[in-house]
């Protein structure tokens, strides 16, 4: 492989051990996925979804790391990834899978998640991604993302049903990441 391809799938392989070590995915296996939550009625007979995950803290350092492969300017990014095919002396077997990884995670990215109502529309697991990060945790200049984050808070129930795809869209795209990780360290011990 070719010195580009190389530094590009060391930095990608550096992040991903930096990634492994956020107590955010300890927490989310010590619970058995981004899909717990608590549901309990209140006294007026309502019922409150409360979700089960990962404190703020943990999300936000997470997410230092893990904004680099969701970031479309980023080199280590799992959109730009894919401008390692050129490299004639990567491995086919590297190219195969990373392109099947590629076309499986953009399509799960560009579905709306149907557990996910907010306010009847449901957004697509990107949009999820993308108003979470960009809306709340970082950019808060942002305003537009900002102001959708804010309307989906007040939706009570639903927020927290929100809440919960957000963290199973970054555990599936974690799992995606390690993924390639690993597919790589192969490809550069060869």
């Amino acid at each position: 492989m070719n010195a580009e391809t190389r530094e590009v799938l060391t930095k990608f392989v550096n992040a991903t051990h930096e990634l492994e070590s956020w107590e955010f995915i300890a927490n989310l296996r010590k619970q058995g996925g981004p899909f717990k939550a608590i549901m309990h009625q209140n006294d007026d007979g309502s019922w409150m979804i409360e979700d089960v995950g990962p404190h703020d803290a943990e999300t936000r350092a997470f997410l230092t790391t893990f904004r680099l492969f969701v970031q479309k300017k980023e080199p280590v990014s799992l959109y730009r990834l894919g401008h390692l095919l050129a490299d004639d002396d990567l491995s086919d077997k590297w190219k195969q899978e990373f392109q099947k990884l590629q076309k499986s995670f953009l399509h799960y990215l560009s579905q709306p998640d149907e557990t996910v109502p907010a306010n009847g529309d449901f957004p697509t697991r990107e949009h999820i991604m993308d108003i979470f990060i960009n809306g709340r945790i970082f950019h808060w200049k942002q305003e537009d993302k900002r102001q959708i984050y804010e309307k989906w808070a007040r939706y009570g129930d639903e927020f927290g049903v929100l809440v919960i795809a957000f963290n199973s869209i970054l555990y599936t795209l974690y799992n995606v990441i390690v993924r390639i990780a690993r597919m790589s360290e192969e490809a550069l011990a060869a």
